[in-house]
């Protein structure tokens, strides 16, 4: 025996070698060169639908948050019809439990362990128990209405489940509606204590196991079996963690991600209907150092048959990310987009039936246009838009609901008239320790206190208007606080600027919400000569005053 299984084993080395030499031997298209296969994506202006939003926020035609009904979903379909959206993207839940027609995970199985757990079903998973369909119901209605339909899939979603698994009381548990059944039968699979970052991410599954993969692609392989989706895209910014740092290398943890992402473009090309393709997307994190934790490599997804790369500032509209650096990095045929956010910063807190609570600034069209105009100057394809719903107010951000601008999608995607217009560039506390972290140089300012004599210095990525800035501007700093008899001095690029006693919102703001008084704010004049295309620096200096911090800085020039 011990005989035959060593010479099995070196048949099987060699057989091994030979795959690789014959691999190596193969072929490689020339640098540069677009496969005929891999079309380049026609598509300018992606808008991303969580589904949740529909119950979470009022809306027209759900003024108080009322259980989900499927008139809903074809409504949150029909308001972005005909307003310049290329790319409707549905999130049908948070990527653990189907919400769809499932033979991977059928919603009866499911509710079982609703009862077994303790809690009772949400809307959503008695619409699908009574033989409802998100994702069919989300693609007709696409078809329908001139949009193209893809399904935007959560990877490693943390949001309630961490709420609902660590809680020893179950009279406290959340309703996780993330929990599945494999989730909750695999304890083994999650990452457990000592895991870096956010306090969940204890708590989200270990992509190191294939078996965790696998429940994923197995949802992802009915999703491209069963539905007319003309793209998919994987969504690795909820949440970006997949491994421990100190279990796995950045080489084992890219070679995982990448193995995965070539799975799932196999399973596209082999179920697209003759003579079509389907096209596939990555949402990542905005800044490439942070890339390598997560396990993202963008070259290799690029090689691996990604067509659409999306960079996603998780929560808010971010004026600092590196698209130019990404568009350096990724072959022309790959298409590059970055999104906008309903939230530019988060704003001083406010009171509500004596308690503060939290606030979050809205971002105006003008900002939605700045942002638009940097990212095609930087070099990038499109603009998608995530979260954009949440100004119909959610129930963690104090403010009125109103309704969002959705006038400015149909901007979106004309470079030409966003390069003609005036700019209002932000940058702010984000409150997101995901962005936070990589973008340190900016955020520090925003997290620790200004002190009197220590300056702060900042950096606001700019790209001139078509004919170049010709006006001038104003610059604004946000404390959380009154700044009472404080004293500030401002730089731009190493030249001071001459305080202004103007603080008004430069544009019409018509969201109140965050935006403090005028005893927050201080205000400098910018001459449009002292702006630079590219890295602009700015130094601010508290020359009298106790320590405060900043939230929020806008610099608004025509």
């Amino acid at each position: 025996m011990p005989t035959d299984r060593r010479r099995w084993e070196g048949i099987g080395r060699r057989t091994v070698w030979v795959l690789l030499l014959l691999a190596l031997a193969a072929p490689a298209p020339a640098a540069g060169e677009n496969p005929p296969e891999r079309p380049a994506a026609p598509f300018r202006v992606l808008f991303s639908n969580d589904a949740t939003n529909i119950t979470s926020c009022t809306s027209p035609w759900n003024p108080t948050h009322g259980p989900f009904r499927e008139e809903y979903l074809l409504a949150s379909v029909d308001e972005t019809a005909d307003r310049g959206v290329d790319v409707h993207m549905l999130q049908p839940g948070l990527g653990w439990v189907p919400w769809w027609q499932s033979e991977v995970y059928p919603m009866a199985d499911h509710a079982a362990l609703v009862k077994q757990v303790g809690r009772r079903l949400s809307s959503w998973e008695k619409y699908v128990l009574g033989g409802g369909d998100l994702v069919r119901t989300f693609v007709r209605r696409c078809r329908k209405r001139d949009l193209t339909p893809f399904v935007s899939l959560r990877l490693n979603d943390g949001h309630h489940i961490f709420r609902h698994y660590r809680m020893d009381d179950p009279q406290k548990r959340e309703a996780a509606m993330a929990a599945c059944r494999f989730y909750h039968e695999h304890p083994e699979y999650r990452m457990g204590p000592g895991t870096e970052g956010y306090d969940w991410y204890p708590f989200v599954l270990d992509w190191r196991h294939a078996a965790v993969r696998d429940y994923t692609f197995r949802l992802i392989e009915e999703l491209c079996r069963n539905y007319d989706l003309a793209g998919l895209e994987l969504d690795f910014m909820r949440h970006p963690k997949y491994f421990r740092l100190d279990r796995t290398t950045a080489e084992e943890r890219s070679a995982i991600l990448t193995g995965f992402v070539r799975r799932v473009r196999r399973t596209l090309d082999a179920t697209a209907k003759p003579g079509s393709y389907r096209w596939l997307c990555v949402r990542v994190p905005p800044y490439v150092e942070t890339h390598a934790a997560v396990g993202i490599d963008l070259e290799a997804f690029a090689e691996a048959g990604v067509d659409m790369v999306n960079l996603g500032p998780h929560y808010f509209t971010v004026m600092t990310s590196e698209v130019a650096r990404v568009r350096r990095m990724l072959p022309k045929r790959v298409r590059l987009y970055h999104e906008v956010h309903y939230a530019v910063a988060v704003g001083p807190p406010a009171e509500v039936d004596g308690e503060k609570t939290r606030t979050v600034r809205r971002t105006i069209p003008q900002q939605f246009y700045t942002a638009a105009h940097l990212t095609y100057a930087r070099g990038g394809d499109g603009v998608s838009t995530f979260n954009f719903h949440y100004y119909r107010g959610a129930r963690d951000v104090f403010g009125t609901p109103q309704e969002p601008p959705f006038e400015v999608l149909s901007r979106l995607g004309d470079p030409d008239w966003l390069s003609r217009q005036p700019q209002h560039y932000a940058l702010g506390r984000t409150g997101s320790r995901i962005l936070e972290d990589a973008q340190a140089h900016t955020a520090r300012a925003f997290r620790s206190n200004v002190v009197q004599g220590e300056p702060v210095h900042l950096a606001l990525d700019m790209a001139p208007p078509e004919g170049g800035w010709r006006d001038g501007g104003r610059l604004r700093v946000q404390a959380t606080r009154p700044l009472g008899g404080s004293r500030w001095q401002a730089a731009l690029n190493g030249t001071p600027l001459e305080p202004t006693d103007d603080v008004s919102e430069p544009y019409p703001n018509p969201y109140p919400v965050a935006l403090g008084d005028p005893s927050h704010y201080r205000a400098w004049l910018v001459p449009a000569g002292l702006c630079r295309p590219g890295t602009n620096r700015i130094d601010l200096t508290m020359t009298r005053g106790k320590p405060v911090r900043l939230c929020y800085l806008d610099l608004a020039i025509r």
